[in-house]
């Protein structure tokens, strides 16, 4: 489980104390894992296909991981610098940056929680000024800086909920004062357990039914925050 975070600093005694984001889909329009394959130089269509025999376990998530290491490391672009230096070149959408400055004129605590990987969320929370972040994989490279593996979880949804609680244990919070913002089915888990999932750009139905909010826009979440 890879995590990164800071200090929390409670300035609010409302019934929600912070506000916790997925990134993929939500505050980054698209998916971060085909983002990086595409700017690797590698088949968006090789790696769905390796995420697939994953989700049905034709090949474990050990497996599919070392095929899709193989593939970046194929590309000659797997290094630290050109992914890092890529996932600061991905675009957030319009709105994310004055949703989150909106929440911490409010004094809410910030968190980003994703299925993403380690240097995306980092990069990622720190263009948005937030110091609390979690992500669902590490990267780790060489001395030389070469990537030589990805350390990937399969089951995002638990990942997830066991991430939240560890950011509201460092809080002194509880999860039910907190309002998650998502879009697919691993965050089901963080839906339930909050009791406050606010769902955006959703498509997925159950999580839409479960949503104790539902926005069309992140912008949307100033009227409810």
């Amino acid at each position: 489980m890879s995590r990164k975070g800071g200090k929390v600093k409670m300035t609010t005694e409302s019934t929600i104390r912070a506000v916790v984001f997925d990134v993929d889909g939500v505050l980054f329009d698209g998916n971060s894992w085909l983002a990086l394959t595409e700017g690797l130089g590698c088949s968006v269509e090789d790696h769905a296909e390796l995420y697939r025999q994953g989700r049905t376990r034709e090949l474990n998530w050990h497996q599919a991981e070392r095929k899709l290491v193989g593939m970046y490391q194929a590309s000659g672009n797997a290094t630290k610098d050109f992914i890092t230096n890529l996932c600061a070149s991905h675009q957030l959408r319009p709105e994310a940056r004055d949703v989150v400055a909106y929440l911490k004129s409010k004094g809410y605590a910030l968190c980003l929680i994703s299925g993403s990987f380690d240097i995306n969320i980092e990069t990622t929370a720190k263009q948005l000024g937030i110091e609390n972040w979690y992500a669902n994989a590490a990267m780790v490279f060489d001395q030389a800086g070469n990537l030589e593996r990805i350390i990937y979880h399969g089951d995002q949804s638990q990942v997830k909920v066991a991430q939240l609680k560890e950011f509201c244990q460092e809080a002194g919070i509880n999860p039910t004062e907190c309002a998650f913002v998502g879009d697919s089915e691993n965050d089901i888990g963080v839906f339930q357990i909050t009791g406050h999932g606010i769902a955006v750009h959703c498509d997925d139905e159950y999580l839409r039914g479960i949503a104790w909010k539902e926005c069309e826009t992140l912008t949307e979440i100033k009227d409810i925050l």
